[in-house]
């Protein structure tokens, strides 16, 4: 596939795409949802700086007090956002199961004889509810970042953001490169699992019964898939070299960033939020 004509290509495979015919693929976290928000226009380098400091800031959290801060401030953004509660709910509902063994985790307890006891008291639950809602409160933010920001303009706002370890001689333009190739290559291998699941269900292939079962007939789909990806990675790479393309060249941008008086003031907001949620916590 030629190197820019996978970027074009990413619209029509979207359009094609039926999640409904594999639920593990009903998943929006990382896809980009168009609006003319004042989140939307805002600066990606803002947006990614503000969302390091908050998710960096949340770890910290170690009380509820600390937590309604950020919970009080994520239900902001979705309204400043304008993005609908399906969008949230389905970068949510992957990871149901990750929220539930965090809660189960941190009601283990050790006792002095090294026995596991496992304790569902009301200070337990409420530790592992805490920990649940901090890791709720990451995927939800990463959600923002990505739902906002065109994967474009996301890895042309981390290439000028990781401009200056370029006088260290890191390979930052390698580095925006592979961002930029998995954001648009996601869709494309959606498309053909999809494919290739329904061309092993009309060869007989059966994904029911037993857990043991199900794990077994996935091998039939994941070798032809990681083929196909093979193929198009070395498609990409003779495209680019016909192209002359050199990740010793700094490569310029179409569009110029430019901080504005808004992302100054929306920095120092998620800066604030972050300090109040430190304190608190």
């Amino acid at each position: 596939m030629p190197f820019f004509g996978c970027f074009f290509y990413q619209n029509h495979i979207y359009s094609r795409l039926n999640y409904t015919e594999m639920p593990f693929l009903d998943i929006t976290l990382g896809q980009y949802y168009s609006g003319s928000s004042f989140i939307h226009r805002l600066d990606p380098r803002t947006k990614l700086m503000a969302s390091i400091l908050l998710m960096t800031c949340l770890l910290f959290a170690e009380s509820f007090k600390a937590l309604s801060v950020y919970l009080c401030f994520t239900f902001l953004l979705k309204i400043v956002s304008g993005l609908p509660n399906h969008v949230l709910l389905k970068s949510l509902k992957p990871f149901g199961w990750l929220l539930g063994f965090t809660m189960l985790f941190h009601s283990i307890n050790f006792s002095a004889e090294n026995t596991i006891f496992i304790g569902f008291d009301f200070n337990a639950l409420l530790k592992g509810s805490l920990y649940a809602i901090r890791l709720v409160i990451l995927i939800v933010l990463a959600m923002f970042l990505t739902s906002t920001t065109e994967p474009v303009e996301l890895t042309d706002g981390l290439g000028l953001l990781l401009a200056p370890l370029r006088r260290l001689r890191a390979p930052v333009d390698d580095l925006v490169l592979m961002s930029a190739l998995t954001l648009r290559f996601v869709p494309i291998l959606l498309e053909e699992a999809i494919n290739i699941k329904n061309a092993q269900i009309s060869r007989g292939l059966s994904l029911e019964g037993k857990l043991l079962n199900r794990i077994q007939a996935l091998v039939p789909m994941i070798i032809p898939l990681l083929f196909q990806a093979f193929r198009r990675a070395e498609a990409l790479a003779l495209a680019m070299e016909a192209r002359a393309y050199s990740s010793l060249r700094v490569r310029s941008s179409f569009k110029r960033m430019r901080f504005r008086f808004a992302d100054y003031g929306s920095f120092m907001i998620c800066a604030g939020v972050g300090c109040l949620g430190v304190y608190l916590g």
